[in-house]
């Protein structure tokens, strides 16, 4: 456990409503946090004795590992999430801290084939592709089954019988709700909006008097799974660089279909017309038209969500992703 001197986050998260992302953190405050991280992985590396130190995001954090166990004569492997590539984009602070790091690490993985490459356009990364690994995020099959209770999930709907379209996420303009909510005018079925964030207030503004959208706001487990479970599609509308797609694989694994934009890492996700349907980023009408698709054929809904969850037993469990990262970690 570590409590860092600065709070900081590369997105707003609605658990963290204090936090402040790392592109906003003055000069003073970034070497205050790299220094606090530093002196913990020291702390860690005594404590633990580790063969290898495993860290998470491209960004301060791999400054430290860089720094710290170089000089303890540790090996470091880095995962790149995505998030902190739109930082380093963002904020050029970040580009020459981040490149050294990753340069000196023994290997580095991405959660997609979309992230390597802005791995590599945003920072310019020259190491050998041998050091990266793309290894995808994953969810627990346990914990997101297309069986189990729904009745808290039931008891949000104006009536039992309704279908159910889901959308789940930060609610900003990354994200492409305004494009479901203009969507759900066509839509019959009860579109359940499940999180927060920066947009909610001009998206209940947008969906006006269509009483058939509901924002849920952020929720926990177990009433999540429960929407998953219950819902009849997902629909993930990106419209800007979605790294892996982690509520594709959510959704999936609760035996949903989904329906999401083919942008970033989405498409190494959703198989086109095998679990769900791929359409154009930022299209209303295209939404529209492929959750209409599905909401009209019940056996097709069933195939693909027992396809869906197949495929994520198959690629996207973590017994499978430790599987990868112990086959890469024994090549050090």
């Amino acid at each position: 456990p570590f409590n860092p001197p600065v709070r900081a986050v590369f997105n707003s998260h609605p658990e963290l409503p204090d936090a402040v992302r790392f592109q906003d953190l003055d000069t003073r405050r970034l070497v205050l946090l790299q220094e606090a991280l530093e002196d913990a992985l020291d702390d860690a590396i005594d404590a633990f004795r580790p063969d290898v130190v495993h860290v998470h995001h491209a960004s301060v954090l791999a400054w430290a590992a860089q720094r710290r166990c170089s000089a303890k004569g540790v090996p470091y492997l880095v995962t790149a999430h995505g998030t902190d590539l739109l930082t380093a984009e963002a904020d050029a602070r970040f580009v020459a801290p981040t490149l050294a790091a990753l340069s000196k690490a023994e290997l580095v993985t991405v959660v997609s084939d979309h992230t390597r490459r802005r791995l590599l356009q945003v920072l310019g990364l020259t190491i050998p592709d041998s050091r990266i690994a793309t290894i995808p995020g994953a969810v627990d099959p346990e914990r997101f089954s297309a069986t189990g209770p729904v009745d808290l999930a039931a008891s949000r709907l104006r009536r039992p019988d309704s279908k159910v379209v889901l959308f789940c996420g930060r609610l900003s303009r990354l994200k492409g709700c305004e494009q479901l909510v203009d969507a759900a005018r066509d839509i019959d079925a009860e579109v359940f909006v499940l999180g927060d964030g920066p947009e909610r207030a001009a998206l209940m503004r947008r969906a006006g008097d269509n009483d058939r959208v509901h924002f849920v706001g952020y929720v926990r487990e177990p009433l999540l799974q429960q929407f998953y479970r219950r819902a009849d599609v997902q629909v993930v509308p990106s419209v800007s660089d979605e790294a892996f797609g982690l509520v594709c694989v959510e959704a999936m694994a609760s035996g949903t279909p989904v329906v999401a934009a083919a942008v970033g890492g989405i498409p190494e996700i959703v198989v086109d017309g095998d679990c769900g349907l791929l359409v154009e980023p930022g299209s209303a009408a295209a939404i529209a038209a492929a959750v209409n698709h599905l909401l009209a054929r019940p056996d097709l809904r069933r195939r693909m969500g027992r396809r869906a969850r197949r495929l994520v037993e198959e690629r996207f469990t973590w017994d499978v992703i430790a599987g990868t990262f112990t086959r890469a970690l024994e090549q050090f």
